[in-house]
């Protein structure tokens, strides 16, 4: 839980990036939106666990990367804060997905994520 890799596309554990798409109502159904997240980094790894969660003993939702035509530019906000602060906000929104997140193994349990219709 405290490392993410890329992956190529297909069934993942938790999508990172700035281009998400999940249906209106699964976002108002685990909604809102953590707001002491201050930053955006991680917000996304957060998002998509948060949209995956089924709760505890329940199989976790797929969550599945695509490669998309796309070109990822420069994010203002990361360039616009000093490395040292980017970095300590980082972690402090690294670590609310811990808290969340940490004993959750069922989410990012094993080499695979799960696979199969959910």
């Amino acid at each position: 839980m405290r490392h993410f890799e890329a992956a190529p596309a297909g069934d993942v554990h938790a999508v990172e990036g700035y281009c998400l798409a999940f249906r209106r109502a699964d976002g108002a159904a685990r909604g809102p939106i953590d707001e002491r997240f201050r930053f955006y980094r991680n917000l996304d790894l957060w998002w998509s666990l948060v949209l995956r969660d089924e709760g505890p003993g329940a199989l976790p939702r797929r969550a599945v990367a695509v490669e998309l035509p796309v070109v990822r530019h420069e994010h203002r906000a990361w360039f616009a804060t000093a490395a040292r602060e980017r970095e300590r906000l980082s972690k402090r929104n690294f670590y609310r997905i811990i808290d969340r997140f940490g004993k959750r193994l069922d989410l990012v349990d094993g080499d695979q994520p799960p696979r199969g219709e959910r």
